[in-house]
């Protein structure tokens, strides 16, 4: 989905455009950052719940944020997200140990740098949360990214080609 404003931003040292690159990749390992307004992760409820595989919501306490936060995280396979390798045609699994995104960061930007710009490497979609054993206050994100390079034809096209992947 795109949204259409009523009027061009006016770019100001806050508000600029992010590059989209059409063949820009990143390897297992690689650093990026992610950006959002999501919740901040406080800490596991109950101690019993750092020895599940994969952690629900109502285990983790987390507080709202009103403050737009920046988070490196670490490029992964798609096997550490427990997603399929063929997913990896328009999806980018990325995340860590307390690195990755939390709700209301979905629909952010997930960048890396390339040539000394930031680049909109994928968007913010989905993922799930992995206790560290015997730890309240960590856990490990496994993040799903969209993969914008796989959509320039589509922005190309449907912003009747005012906006370009370069």
């Amino acid at each position: 989905m795109l949204i259409k404003l009523k009027q061009p931003l006016k770019y100001t040292r806050d508000i600029t455009n992010v590059c989209l690159v059409r063949n820009v990749t990143a390897v297992n390992g690689d650093i990026a950052a992610v950006v959002g307004y999501g919740e901040r992760f406080e800490n596991v409820k109950n101690v019993d719940a750092t020895e599940k595989e994969h952690l629900k919501l109502h285990d983790l306490n987390f507080k709202d944020s009103s403050i737009l936060h920046e988070t490196p995280l670490i490029i992964r396979n798609m096997d550490y997200c427990k997603a399929l390798e063929a997913f990896a045609i328009n999806r980018i699994c990325a995340g860590g140990e307390m690195q990755g995104t939390t709700r209301g960061d979905s629909g952010g930007p997930l960048l890396v740098v390339r040539n000394d710009r930031w680049v909109q490497y994928g968007i913010t979609s989905y993922g799930s949360y992995k206790a560290v054993a015997k730890n309240l206050n960590k856990i490990s994100d496994l993040g799903i990214y969209t993969k914008v390079s796989a959509y320039c034809d589509w922005i190309e096209n449907n912003t009747s080609g005012e906006i370009k992947c370069k």
